[in-house]
């Protein structure tokens, strides 16, 4: 059950923040566009730490 759950946090993860990639392209203001673009690098490469982290247990 834990596995599956990591699956989930990993893949909601990855999707929010592939939403906030989007939302970044869009936006005018170039410090807004900045900070989104690295919380959604971190959002991407904490999801990909869990997924791959979820393989060794």
């Amino acid at each position: 059950m834990k596995r599956k759950r990591n699956f989930v946090i990993s893949g909601v993860l990855v999707v929010f923040a592939g939403f906030l990639v989007d939302y970044a392209w869009g936006t005018e203001e170039n410090s807004l566009s900045v900070a989104l673009m690295v919380l959604a690098t971190v959002l991407f490469l904490t999801g990909a730490i869990i997924f791959v982290l979820n393989f060794k247990e």
